[in-house]
């Protein structure tokens, strides 16, 4: 907790003396204190002892300081926190295995038999084969990888086909290779933002498809797709299908082999993992070009210096994530049932994306005639994001929302609550209480609060909001 971090600030004799000055300073102006203090830390003494009014003082001073300054992290979609296992694994790699994986003597050696260990691991823990697992430094450059080396891996134009609510790092690197000829068909996501299967089938009833992108889970909204019924409509047509899983990993169970996977991408930050590190599965038969040059690592598709401890915390986290996913399933869906709950009662509240087919650890919320950033500056001690993190802290209106349709006015309206197994219900209780007043604060001074609750249609201005 952080209050802790602060008293290792100062010697126990200044904090004894601040804590002596403090209570001094209060008794002298508020005399009847005294009495509240000594009650207070000394209930079950019968003779007053020295150390009452220091003790007192110091439990009061922990209590305002846990309830006037706690922290609660509800980004959990952005990145999370990292494991102490995962932790642990790495600080031991990084003291005493720190060589080089492509060297030739004892430690390298050592190094590169755990690194062959861990893609063992997570070959066996996702069901693909060893050397189909590529060392990235995350989903991001894992996606460029697999959309790049493909298109690029030689000299025919290829179509692809992806919707409008992927995550940009597939959207932006297919505007990217657009440039280079391939042609590239983004099709559009249902209301509740699920992938209407039928609108790939029709798809690629006309056109040659060579490959289908895929958000397994979305990154804003949290739904869920049907990657096994896409799977089996690629595999029948022969197409490849490349999914992001950056958001499924650890949250939803995963069979590479089972569900028609071609490329799989994922970061460890978003399993309890470090950050700057993540894979690319490719499947074996395929064969993509690299991006990077260099030393000719992993398999001579992506060059470099491969991040030793890095690897080992991704390796960890991924066996830590999938062998506890029930247990923090559990933990996380009573927490959002909780919220979602409560939430919905608050006028003018609206969950956007499917209810149903959507994994607990993401709600994304409007809030009617309140800005979302307005919101989280109010409650500022508590971490949510008003859109995606990966936009560069973008303040322009969601690009996912809006093509789901939802209006632009409800589009400033939202903020994404991320859970994580870190969570609780305390927390989630403290949140409902301070978005509760901090909504009646906000709306007080809303002009288009005033509207909504005298019947008019804020519709009508919403090109101008």
């Amino acid at each position: 907790m952080d209050y802790i971090f602060t008293f290792k600030k100062y010697s126990p004799f200044s904090l004894y003396t601040l804590l002596k000055f403090w209570l001094g300073i209060t008794i002298f102006v508020f005399p009847n204190l005294k009495k509240f203090f000594y009650i207070y830390s000394c209930k079950s003494s019968k003779k007053t002892s020295p150390l009452c009014l220091p003790i007192s003082s110091f439990r009061l001073y922990l209590f305002y300081h846990i309830k006037m300054n706690k922290k609660i992290y509800f980004d959990n979609a952005s990145t999370t926190k990292i494991d102490k296992r995962v932790l642990k694994k790495m600080f031991y790699y990084l003291n005493n295995n720190y060589g080089n994986y492509s060297s030739n003597n004892y430690i390298g050696l050592k190094i590169k038999k755990k690194i062959d260990k861990i893609k063992i691991k997570i070959s066996k823990l996702l069901n693909c084969k060893k050397k189909e697992i590529i060392f990235t430094s995350g989903a991001t450059e894992a996606n460029n990888l697999a959309i790049k080396g493909f298109a690029f891996s030689n000299e025919k134009k290829k179509n692809f086909l992806t919707f409008n609510i992927e995550h940009k790092s597939v959207l932006n690197t297919y505007k990217k290779i657009e440039s280079f000829g391939h042609k590239v068909f983004y099709l559009k996501a249902e209301k509740n933002g699920i992938y209407n299967v039928k609108k790939i089938k029709n798809k690629i009833k006309n056109i040659k498809i060579d490959m289908i992108s895929i958000l397994w889970v979305n990154n804003e909204i949290g739904v869920i797709q049907n990657v096994k019924k896409i799977g089996k409509i690629c595999k029948n047509n022969k197409i490849l299908l490349h999914i992001d899983g950056t958001q499924a990993l650890g949250k939803i169970n995963i069979d590479l082999l089972k569900n028609n996977i071609d490329f799989f991408t994922a970061s460890a930050h978003k399993i309890h993992g470090p950050q700057g590190i993540g894979f690319l599965y490719k499947k074996k038969k395929i064969k993509i070009c690299s991006e990077i040059q260099g030393g000719g690592q992993e398999m001579n598709l992506r060059s470099g210096t491969l991040a030793t401890h890095q690897i080992i915390g991704l390796g960890k986290a991924i066996e830590i994530s999938i062998r506890e996913i029930k247990k923090n399933n559990k933990k996380i869906k009573k927490i959002s049932k909780f919220l979602v709950k409560n939430l919905i009662k608050i006028e003018d509240t609206k969950i956007n994306g499917s209810l149903k087919n959507r994994i607990p650890h993401n709600i994304n919320i409007s809030f009617g005639s309140v800005e979302g950033e307005s919101l989280m500056l109010k409650i500022n001690n508590i971490s949510l994001s008003s859109g995606s993190a990966c936009n560069s802290s973008s303040l322009e209106p969601s690009y996912v929302l809006k093509n789901i349709g939802v209006p632009i006015y409800r589009i400033h309206n939202s903020i994404r609550i991320s859970l994580g197994k870190y969570n609780s219900i305390k927390e989630a209780k403290y949140f409902i209480n301070k978005i509760k007043k901090s909504l009646k604060e906000l709306r007080k001074i809303s002009p288009l609060w005033d509207m909504y609750k005298n019947g008019i249609s804020i519709k009508k201005f919403s090109n101008e909001i």
